[in-house]
């Protein structure tokens, strides 16, 4: 793991865990008001207002982008952008996670060293990776990033599309997210991820139990995310989209943070932590 990543992670996890403690000692995480100031939450029709344009590569590894494998199709990068800019200003609104736009990857030939986390969907058109992107994405996962596949098919050709896309690409043995995992804890203690469908599955590389730092780089679902992250799925601000949101915000995190909540899932010692900043 690079030095800006560890550090980033660092000082994340640090912020992110005040902002729990808070909400632990507020009310249950699964009770956490929604109701308040949503100003900054945006509609379907004015989502990507400012996160347009190129940018350069300094400018990605100066700020923090959240990012998509752009698509063959219009309509899933339409998508793919809006949802990620709504996610973006949920994060804002919730936590110190604040995105400063919406980047769109040419897997072929862009870096993506930079991301900490990547949306990709997974559709019949998505073209297989050549050799010297399959081994840019496996540097990827190996450095410790997180690549989100939503895989879009039909059920019939679900596993084969990705296995078809990725190629030699390295995943490691896969087990499903339950409320165990860190990913379900990572900011929002989350009971039953929420997609497009209520309960979906999601997959996940094991994690290394001996390593702190380690993430499971790769997360596979068919959940529909951006499409549901922007509000076409469902009405925004409902609470099936607060759901989908929250898992979204969660996923981020756990990029960013690696497993530091691994031991720190609002038990006794957090709210010991917090009656002791109350004296």
């Amino acid at each position: 793991m690079n030095f800006t990543r560890l550090a980033t992670r660092f000082l994340l996890a640090a912020s992110l865990s005040v902002a729990a403690m808070s909400a632990a000692y507020a009310q249950d995480a699964d009770d956490v008001n929604t109701t308040a100031d949503n100003a900054s939450i945006q509609t379907p029709e004015t989502q990507t207002a400012g996160f347009d344009g190129p940018k350069t590569d300094l400018d990605y590894a100066n700020n923090f982008y959240l990012a998509h494998v752009s698509a063959t199709s219009h309509v899933v990068n339409t998508n793919a952008k809006r949802g990620l800019f709504q996610l973006s200003s949920f994060m804002s609104e919730k936590s110190s996670i604040e995105a400063k736009g919406v980047a769109s990857i040419d897997i072929e030939h862009d870096e993506i060293a930079f991301f900490p986390f990547i949306y990709w969907p997974i559709t019949n058109e998505s073209p297989a990776l050549s050799i010297a992107a399959q081994r840019k994405v496996q540097n990827y996962i190996n450095s410790g990033g997180v690549i989100l596949f939503d895989i879009q098919d039909d059920a019939a050709q679900r596993n084969q599309s990705l296995r078809r896309v990725l190629g030699n690409v390295n995943i490691k043995a896969l087990e499903r997210v339950d409320s165990d995992h860190t990913l379900s804890r990572t900011f929002y203690i989350i009971s039953a991820m929420h997609g497009e469908e209520p309960n979906d599955a999601i997959w996940v590389e094991q994690e290394d139990l001996d390593d702190p730092e380690s993430v499971s780089s790769i997360i596979i679902s068919q959940g529909n995310w951006a499409k549901t992250w922007a509000g076409y799925t469902y009405p925004v601000e409902s609470d099936e989209w607060e759901d989908a949101m929250r898992t979204g915000m969660n996923m981020v995190a756990y990029s960013m943070t690696g497993n530091y909540k691994k031991d720190l899932k609002h038990n006794d010692a957090v709210l010991e932590k917090i009656e002791l900043s109350k004296k």
